[in-house]
């Protein structure tokens, strides 16, 4: 029978009541045991002392943003509202520590807040006041707010089986959308566009490059391996005419499609 776990149910029921599950239980312990292995690989042997310490100091790496948000929160409210800016001093006279106050810009003198050890700790700490916290919180709830709105409002049910472009990209391999057509829709719907390109960017997806022709007979030639068999495979293209949604620097979406319903004007 194996030994029990150094954080019992109770002991995390105590410290972390929000991780009090069965998964956040074992993830907690997971991550300390990582932290124990780490630390026995070393060269110092009595350290941690207080795995108990260690163990709070997991669990609070591993809270997620929303828990870390909600945490700030409660922290802000009796600082709300909050007439001091917060600076850090320099140290004088020998001293050691750096001292970081409040300051209201009304001459009554300066509050004082705290000292450290570390000048980049303290300018860190002038820098995180409560006035330039709350605005960051307050542009995340915005966007938050925002996509949740997007989501809500614009993106149908995925009712699609698990494969969003099956419908879209029935038996073809390509997707080419005219840099007209793009520059066309509303300049909020380009960013979000191209916010996802950037996002497939980001996660490796590298395309190569290909020429394009349009598929009509009045723009290209197309000779195939069957000349009865209009999806056996192509042998030769040839261009016919210039397509007029190449033409993105002096092209006009109502010319090439009429069917367009502009929801914005070009920027």
């Amino acid at each position: 029978m194996s030994a029990p776990h150094p954080l019992t149910d109770a002991f995390i029921a105590e410290r972390w009541p929000e991780k009090d599950t069965t998964e956040g239980r074992e993830e907690i312990r997971r991550q300390f045991d990582i932290l124990m292995d780490q630390i026995q690989n070393t060269t110092i042997v009595p350290f941690p002392m207080y795995p108990e310490t260690m163990a709070r100091v997991v669990a609070e790496k591993s809270r997620q943003l929303p828990d870390r948000l909600n945490g700030l929160k409660a922290a802000l409210s009796p600082l709300t509202p909050n007439p001091d800016q917060w600076t850090s001093g320099k140290p004088v006279f020998g001293e050691s520590f750096v001292r970081i106050a409040g300051d209201n810009g009304h001459g009554f003198g300066r509050r004082y807040l705290a000292s450290v050890p570390s000048q980049q700790v303290a300018d860190y700490i002038a820098a995180a006041n409560p006035d330039t916290v709350s605005m960051m919180v307050a542009r995340i709830e915005e966007l938050e707010a925002a996509a949740d709105a997007f989501t809500g409002n614009e993106v149908p049910p995925p009712d699609d089986g698990g494969r969003p472009f099956a419908s879209r990209l029935y038996r073809t391999p390509y997707l080419v959308i005219p840099k007209l057509a793009l520059e066309a829709m509303p300049l909020d719907w380009q960013r979000r566009c191209e916010a996802l390109l950037r996002e497939a960017d980001a996660a490796g997806l590298d395309t190569p490059e290909y020429h394009v022709f349009r598929d009509h007979g009045a723009y290209t030639h197309v000779e195939r391996e069957d000349p009865e068999d209009e999806h056996s495979a192509i042998d030769a293209l040839a261009v016919v005419r210039k397509d007029e949604w190449a033409n993105y620097r002096r092209g006009r979406i109502e010319d090439v499609c009429p069917t367009f319903k502009s929801q914005e004007a070009k920027p």
